[in-house]
């Protein structure tokens, strides 16, 4: 079973949304260097929903090509069923270690419905290790407890990614894993302390974009029961600081201050939001260095 520090990897484009190569080359060399147990790519930091289907194929096989053998999941979820086909396709072409697969977004889904979703694209996925992806207040629509324990009797469940603010989601998930192991990721970096101990197995969040090395020492003294209140207190404060942006603008400005090539915005956006990153850009500045 994968565990500890996943990354959901930050997608550099162009000012024609195209793919930044070397920038995702530095960064994914940056993060192999400091020691995340794997990449996440195509996810919600990646601001997946705002990437063509041509971008995301192609950032699948870029981003594999400089990760080696440093493991890989893909998020394949796309609104157009079409592109989730041909996502779980690049995904297996690539050599993908597993695939993430949010509920159907926007229109609200009956649970049944969710169920049926996810036992057709697993019959695509073929022996790619398949995990749920639950995000409800982005997606709007949950994966309930009762989808969960109907489809680990359907489909070879590998895992779910809760990122979801209900975090009593992860202990609740406790009593189904306990009769079907499956692993248990969240995206909230900063609770792994309660996620590890509800039984979660690691994260897949933004932080370690840009401060791997810290998340890592986190779960690391975490995992070996060494006091982590000074590493805690360091994650805290950042996340106060980039707490006036919202997501994924606040994984942006974090990357910057550390030097990381983001490239440019995929949507307009006000004066004042960049106004606000470049004011936390430079606090955290202050802050690392």
């Amino acid at each position: 079973m994968v565990n500890g520090v996943w990354t959901a990897l930050w997608t550099p484009t162009d000012t024609k949304g195209g793919v930044i190569v070397d920038a995702v080359k530095g960064h994914v060399e940056f993060l192999k260097k400091a020691g995340v147990s794997g990449i996440l790519v195509c996810g919600s930091t990646g601001e997946f929903t705002r990437l063509s289907l041509k971008v995301k194929l192609e950032l699948i096989s870029c981003v594999k090509k400089y990760a080696g053998t440093l493991p890989l999941f893909v998020n394949i979820s796309d609104s157009i069923f079409g592109n989730v086909k041909e996502l779980a396709r690049q995904a297996k072409n690539v050599g993908a270690d597993g695939v993430l697969v949010l509920p159907p977004s926007y229109y609200e889904m009956a649970q049944e419905d969710i169920a049926a979703y996810f036992i057709v694209v697993s019959s695509f996925t073929e022996d790619l290790p398949f995990f749920l992806y639950n995000f409800p207040e982005c997606v709007r629509n949950h994966i309930e407890l009762e989808t969960v324990r109907r489809l680990v009797d359907q489909i070879p469940l590998a895992g779910i990614k809760h990122s979801g603010s209900n975090f009593s989601y992860v202990q609740d998930l406790a009593s189904i894993k306990s009769k079907t192991p499956f692993s248990v990721f969240v995206g909230a970096e900063d609770k792994l302390p309660e996620a590890l101990q509800m039984g979660a197995v690691g994260s897949i969040g933004g932080l370690s974009n840009a401060i791997p090395e810290l998340i890592i020492d986190f779960f690391n003294k975490l995992k070996e029961g060494k006091d982590y209140s000074d590493t805690k207190e360091k994650i805290e404060k950042i996340r106060k600081v980039i707490s006036s942006l919202h997501f994924p603008y606040n994984v942006k400005a974090l990357m910057q201050a550390r030097g990381l090539e983001t490239g440019t915005v995929k949507i307009p956006c006000s004066r004042s939001t960049l106004s606000a990153q470049e004011a936390t850009v430079k606090e955290l500045e202050n802050y690392l260095y």
